[in-house]
This record gives C-alpha cells, structure tokens and sequence, in this order.
C-alpha cells in the first residue's frame, strides 16, 4: 500500500467520524495533496474531541458561524 492509499483510507476513516459537513468538506477541498488533506483531517477531527471535553456541541457547520458572532458580533453575511 501506497502513502497515498493510506491517506486516503485515513480520510475515509475521519470522515465517518466527522459525517456529513459542508465546512469541513470545503476546507478539506483547498488542499490538493492527499496526504496533506489526511494531516488536517486528522488535526480537526482532535480540535472537535476537545471542544467536546470543554463542554460545546455545535455541529462543524454551525463553529465558523457562532466564531464570527463571538469575534466580530455578527453573522455570516454582515457585510
């Protein structure tokens, strides 16, 4: 098995932990090396169990949204 293949096989593996998330697939989109995409994957699917363990519950979706409202006060489309 191929580096690639394993990396691949490693993203499927978080993907199923992460589930169905348009943050996380358009993050994991910018990144055309696989084994790059594996790495950050990885990365976020650890950032997620600590959040968990500090208490918050949003799904990937709604993180970028509540930061925004929490750092600037506003929403997605405030302009």
């Amino acid at each position: 098995m191929t580096a690639d293949e394993r990396a691949e096989k490693n993203i499927a593996r978080f993907l199923r932990e992460v589930g169905p998330s348009k943050a996380v697939e358009r993050f994991l989109s910018g990144y055309g090396r696989v084994r790059t995409r594996s790495a950050y994957i990885v990365e976020l699917v650890e950032y997620k169990r600590w959040l968990a363990n500090e208490g918050v519950t949003l799904p990937w979706d709604e993180l970028p949204v509540d930061n925004l409202r929490l750092v600037y006060g506003s929403g997605p489309m405030a302009l």
